[in-house]
């Protein structure tokens, strides 16, 4: 079966505001073709939380041609192709955004999201981001966040997906979606819990960054509930609180939920943070995968 990877990266909180762009495209089971593109994103600034993301500065970009410029480069991988992305529903929308915001022709596509499909296929995964499937399913090591390789590691996990699902054609892929769309509905309308690969033998200890300090979380995570978060911070010996107070140290930022925090995607606790760190406060924000890594200090 045929398909090509996507990976979008954004430079701040607009979706049309991509930054890079990574492609591989697979012919009967096999990679065939790698590509990468750094473009340069409207508006044109690199917000905090996506530069802890995927380190792209904005001066690796002010000179970049922007997507209209990179269209006629892009198009024929897309166009009348199967696309598939993990979390499909951000790719396939600042392609969407992107196509409206410079007027460019809507081009016929078929798209898969592996997030989705991977809830079928492993309905009792404790985590269903990318790093957590592709450690999990294929047990290789690669730099997420790069766009390329983020594509690359997608077009591995559909290939196994279709193996494990024994699909041979797009029609017996929607078929098997259609089956089994209400398991997957009802599996996952709340967040995932605590997830046991994050449960780790913890206990206090002096010598860790969080012990005794006053840790917050905002947002929603991938392999944790908030909850689950705080109990993790309290094994170590910090201090979980549920608001930003002058003892904070820690804040922990997940995803944003558009309606709650507006289009600046900030919630209140993250602008109280900004304006501690201004007054030369010593606060740390990390995203999950730093607070993860972190755990293991």
């Amino acid at each position: 079966m045929n398909y090509t990877a996507i990976d979008f990266e954004t430079a701040n909180n607009f979706r049309r505001s991509a930054c890079s762009l990574g492609l591989v495209k697979v012919e009967d089971g096999q990679i065939v073709e790698k590509k990468y593109w750094l473009i340069k994103p409207t508006p044109l600034e690199v917000g905090f939380m996506q530069y802890k993301v995927h380190g792209i500065k904005l001066d690796m970009l002010t000179d970049q041609p922007d997507f209209k410029e990179l269209w006629h480069e892009i198009k024929p991988y897309l166009e009348n192709q199967t696309l598939v992305a993990h979390n499909g529903k951000f790719d396939f929308n600042v392609l969407a955004h992107l196509i409206n915001h410079y007027e460019l022709e809507n081009i016929p596509m078929t798209t898969y999201c592996t997030l989705d499909l991977s809830k079928i296929i492993w309905p009792n995964e404790l985590a269903y981001n990318l790093a957590s499937l592709v450690s999990e399913k294929l047990g290789v090591e690669f730099n997420h966040h790069n766009a390329l390789e983020d594509a690359e590691v997608t077009a591995l996990l559909f290939k196994n997906i279709l193996q494990e699902s024994a699909v041979q054609s797009l029609e017996e892929i929607n078929d098997f979606i259609d089956t089994n769309y209400f398991k997957l509905s009802n599996r996952f309308r709340t967040s995932t819990p605590l997830g046991r690969k994050l449960n780790i033998e913890l206990t206090e200890n002096e010598a860790h960054p969080f012990f005794g300090k006053e840790v917050v979380f905002s947002g929603t995570f991938s392999a944790f509930t908030k909850e689950g978060g705080r109990e993790l911070v309290a094994k170590i010996g910090g201090v979980p609180k549920d608001g930003v107070t002058s003892n904070t140290k820690f804040l922990v930022v997940g995803q944003q939920d558009l309606y709650k925090v507006g289009l600046e995607m900030k919630s209140s606790k993250m602008k109280k943070v900004e304006q501690m760190i201004s007054k030369g406060l010593d606060v740390q924000v990390l995203i999950e995968s730093e607070f993860i890594e972190l755990l293991n200090f």
